[in-house]
């Protein structure tokens, strides 16, 4: 798999045939939390907040996906 943007679409695509954006977005939601309490016990790790924002913009991505996928 490479990274480029321009095969976004065609990665995408080949990810929702395993699972749906409503899917996809609540098993990440089920791991921001496990890791959220986690951190609460463990101590807050050094990447928390690179870690946090990213699944916020992964989170915002599927629903949007989700979104677009209903419309159609």
């Amino acid at each position: 798999m490479t990274t480029d943007p321009n095969n976004l679409p065609q990665h995408t695509q080949k990810l929702l045939t395993y699972a749906t954006p409503q899917q996809l977005r609540k098993s990440v939601h089920r791991a921001l939390f496990a890791y959220l309490m986690e951190q609460d016990q463990t101590g807050i790790d050094k990447d928390y907040k690179e870690i946090v924002e990213n699944l916020y913009f992964l989170l915002d991505f599927l629903e949007r996906l989700e979104s677009e996928t209903t419309k159609t």
